[in-house]
């Protein structure tokens, strides 16, 4: 079976924008946040998992994540997020590959494009043919993060910093967008790349 194209990069630097510009211009994108939204279903055994690792204070009274806890505990701890990636692969890459499996078999003249914002902290490069990096620089990172989510600079600084810094990623990438100009600029950029990984997967 020939291996999806992965989109990363940091937290606020544009990649569902970009995933769905690619989705747009005729891309089978996998959404790695929805697969773990349906695993993170309220009393599900991954949301068990994470409670038998990290507490009961995790969850709601109906059983469901309580994302603010959650996030509280990969903030304070800087190998908490690598604990939570080691407990939820088991859930997760499996699901993640019965979608990609099923897009290739049902599509096989698609790009079938994962959109996976902790590619490189799962450290599964491997499970991609080709590796996307949207990038902007951190400061735009905490800019955005606080208009999108109404919190202070302290806080969204901390949030960015719990992922490998976006330069680092940069490093590991096989195609660039950078998302850090304007609107325009990013999808004439993903146009010529999506353009590109086509003539490629032919």
């Amino acid at each position: 079976m020939r291996k999806p194209v992965g989109l990363t990069g940091g937290i606020a630097t544009g990649k569902s924008l970009i995933a769905g510009h690619l989705q747009k211009l005729g891309a089978m994108v996998i959404s790695g946040d929805e697969v773990a939204h349906e695993v993170l279903s309220p009393k599900s055994p991954a949301i068990q998992s994470l409670v038998d690792s990290f507490g009961s204070h995790i969850v709601t009274s109906e059983g469901a994540l309580n994302s603010k806890e959650m996030l509280d505990e990969l903030i304070s701890n800087q190998h908490n997020l690598y604990r939570q990636i080691n407990i939820l692969t088991p859930y997760i890459l499996p699901a993640i590959d019965r979608k990609v499996a099923y897009a290739i078999l049902h599509h096989p003249g698609k790009l079938v494009v994962v959109e996976a914002p902790l590619l490189f902290e799962y450290g599964r490069r491997d499970r991609y043919g080709a590796v996307i990096v949207v990038y902007a620089p951190r400061e735009i990172q905490i800019k955005r993060l606080m208009q999108r989510s109404h919190i202070s600079e302290k806080r969204a600084g901390q949030i960015v910093d719990i992922q490998i810094p976006v330069d680092q990623k940069i490093k590991m990438a096989d195609y660039i967008v950078d998302n850090s100009g304007s609107f325009e600029s990013a999808i004439e950029q993903t146009e010529r790349l999506f353009t590109k990984l086509i003539q490629i997967n032919r």
